[in-house]
């Protein structure tokens, strides 16, 4: 078939345009190649970032959270101790009430009573004589074996708080690949990485979660002086104190002290007779002592006890002891009061004549736990002795009870290792602290580590990924916070709490990074 010589001459103008389309499309796809992996990788390395920023503030929230637990424990235990030295006490005094030297003047006066007084006062006491002696020695002789190991649970707490905390700092640096060799490489300059002694100052990376992530991703030279500054702050944020430390422990400077006594129980901090009255004597403090009002005394010519009962103070007390240490002791005082009736008769008119026998010391015991005697008349830290051991000496049906107790001293200590310890708390408690210092993490991977068109066309369509010397980076930043959620324990005051190694509160969350960091990193690398 013949054509037209002008057909002729168009022959081969498709395949030009053909060519010049399928190079533009290759040229295309081979761009948009590039830029997926691009981002593939960027988004791998931000993820990786985020996790290790992320992960590394959780081992430090953990720690604050394990303070706050171990603070509680040590607490408990504490108040554990108080109430063995308290009841110890009590047990003392209860034993001497019943078989010490004064004991025999109310049990003359019921016996000189009608036959209801001595069947209220002779027949409890025939019980509570043998009871309150044989408890006595119990607590003799378990008081101190308990405490003891009490206060061997309570250095235990200690010593753990104080070992986690020191390790968190290893579980961070390794958490983000900040090891002795990552640091001598980026910050020193020295290549550890073919060298035994490298190997020897890097971390296994099963624990590294950069490596986990991206195995070509490793912390940036500001990275890791970030790291270095983040560890600095995080160290500064919290401090090992001294509870027997006067005015640095925080808040009035009696921080951990007054929260131990706040948590005592009813038993520690007041075991005296409700109001100063024995009606509530059994059912408040438990102590079994009779009382005793025999109306048949009031009858004339009835002579004999008419009223018959025991004063009873007592209470345990947290004190700075001579030894500059705040340790337990406690003081019980039992005083008599009874009401003799006698009667006359005046031109045949009975006449009663009431001869009362007040502030009779009954009976007295006090234990303690620590290195010296302090049975001193001051309540917890204070100047007046109203409330001291219950109001032991301001109370006239006890003071002469606890003025001889007092003379005697609270004995053999307990425990000479007994009292507070140091512990973890934030350093400046005094301000509104709700955050932790910021972790900043800034990772990099090589650009020749992340498919290009290069690979695939076997440089026949090289593109340059446009990386800054030859790397990418990604950035972030995580911090601790304290938050108590109000919706599932909220404050009987409504207040909100602020952040303390007291309660376990301590959350974790990425936060934006600030101008001024991605300012730094983009400074340092463009320098």
């Amino acid at each position: 078939m013949l054509f037209p010589p002008s057909l002729m001459r168009q022959r081969g103008q498709a395949l030009v345009f053909s060519l010049i389309t399928v190079s533009i499309i290759l040229l295309v796809m081979v761009s948009m190649y590039t830029m997926g992996q691009q981002s593939i990788a960027k988004m791998k390395l931000q993820n990786t970032a985020d996790a290790a920023a992320y992960s590394a503030v959780m081992a430090e929230a953990r720690d604050y959270n394990f303070s706050a637990y171990t603070n509680r424990a040590i607490i408990a235990n504490q108040v554990a101790v108080a109430q063995v030295v308290g009841l110890t006490s009590w047990a003392r005094n209860y034993s001497a009430t019943y078989n010490g030297p004064a004991s025999w003047l109310p049990q003359t006066l019921a016996s000189m009573g009608g036959p209801l007084a001595k069947i209220l006062w002779e027949v409890p006491v025939k019980v509570y004589k043998p009871a309150s002696k044989t408890f006595g020695n119990v607590m003799n002789s378990a008081g101190p074996i308990t405490v003891k190991a009490l206060d061997i649970l309570i250095d235990v707490l200690s010593v753990a708080q104080t070992v986690y905390h020191y390790a968190t700092i290893l579980t961070v640096a390794q958490t983000i690949g900040l090891s002795p060799a990552a640091v001598l490489d980026k910050i020193a300059g020295i290549d550890t990485s073919d060298s035994a002694v490298g190997d020897l100052l890097s971390f296994n990376d099963s624990y590294n979660i950069v490596k986990l992530n991206d195995p070509n991703a490793q912390l940036s030279t500001p990275g890791v002086v970030a790291a270095l500054i983040h560890l600095v702050q995080w160290y500064s944020f919290t401090e090992k104190k001294d509870p027997n430390t006067t005015n640095k422990d925080g808040l009035q400077g009696d921080r951990m002290a007054r929260v131990t006594i706040d948590s005592l129980d009813g038993f520690s901090q007041n075991r005296s007779t409700k109001n100063g009255g024995p009606a509530n004597n059994f059912p408040e403090m438990m102590y079994l002592t009779p009382f005793v009002v025999d109306p048949t005394r009031f009858i004339p010519y009835q002579i004999g006890a008419a009223l018959m009962y025991l004063w009873h103070r007592g209470g345990t007390e947290l004190k700075l002891n001579a030894g500059k240490k705040k340790t337990w002791s406690a003081m019980d005082a039992t005083g008599f009061f009874g009401l003799q009736m006698f009667w006359i008769s005046i031109l045949g008119i009975p006449i009663p004549i009431p001869i009362p026998f007040p502030f009779i010391p009954m009976g007295w015991g006090a234990a303690q736990a620590g290195e010296t005697s302090n049975l001193n008349a001051n309540n917890n830290f204070g100047t007046t002795a109203a409330n001291a051991y219950g109001g032991v000496y301001d109370n006239v049906n006890t003071a002469g009870a606890a003025a001889i107790q007092r003379g005697k001293g609270a004995g053999s200590t307990m425990n000479t290792k007994s009292g507070l310890r140091t512990y973890f708390d934030i350093k400046k408690v005094d301000k509104d602290a709700l955050t932790g210092p910021a972790l900043i993490v800034e990772v990099e991977k090589g650009d020749g580590s992340i498919p290009t068109s290069n690979a695939v066309s076997g440089g026949q369509f090289t593109l340059t990924n446009g990386t800054q010397s030859g790397y990418m980076r990604a950035l972030s930043k995580a911090n601790v916070y304290f938050a108590r959620p109000s919706k599932l324990w909220k404050r009987a005051d409504n207040k909100t709490e602020l952040g303390s190694l007291y309660s376990p509160y301590w959350q974790v969350r990425l936060a934006p990074s600030g101008f001024g960091e991605q300012f730094a990193s983009m400074t340092y690398h463009l320098w």
